[in-house]
């Protein structure tokens, strides 16, 4: 009873070991998540503003971060993504957020120094009623929600 007892106790430890030592297989990350295009679509500069570069389904790409624009595909979401692949490495654009197969779930709302963002901020300014400062707005209206 004594040795099956040990062999046992053996056997946990090496499987507890093995727990603790796998990498997280299902862990998603930018670099892990393994995104591409999974139809034709357009780098745009900005949500709605086309760019100069094509992508076809397939082509891999990190997400770096999303935002809000006009609506495509059902949608207003947009991913600013990053090409991964020789044909277009680096090449980095808007594409509307359901052209992204295997998105990375946790990926940031765009920093407000992002071209979308800057965009969106000179519209509030230049929509600024007839005595409000400019730029001066309430909480409600800056206030961001991220609908997956």
């Amino acid at each position: 009873m004594g040795r099956s007892r040990a062999a046992l106790l053996a056997t946990a430890a090496l499987l507890g070991l093995g727990a603790v030592a796998a990498p997280a297989a299902s862990a998603n990350t930018r670099d892990n998540a393994n995104s591409y295009i999974n139809t034709r679509v357009n780098f745009n500069t900005v949500p709605g503003a086309p760019g100069y570069f094509w992508a076809n389904s397939g082509t891999q790409v990190w997400m770096n971060c999303w935002t809000q624009g006009p609506t495509a595909m059902g949608q207003n979401k947009w991913f600013s993504v990053t090409v991964r692949q020789p044909n277009g490495y680096g090449v980095t654009g808007y594409v509307p957020a359901p052209s992204v197969s295997n998105q990375w779930t946790t990926s940031p709302l765009c920093p407000s120094w992002c071209p979308r963002a800057a965009a969106v901020e000179g519209e509030r300014r230049s929509a600024d009623p007839p005595g409000q400062r400019s730029g001066a707005r309430s909480r409600r209206s800056t206030a961001v929600r991220a609908t997956f």
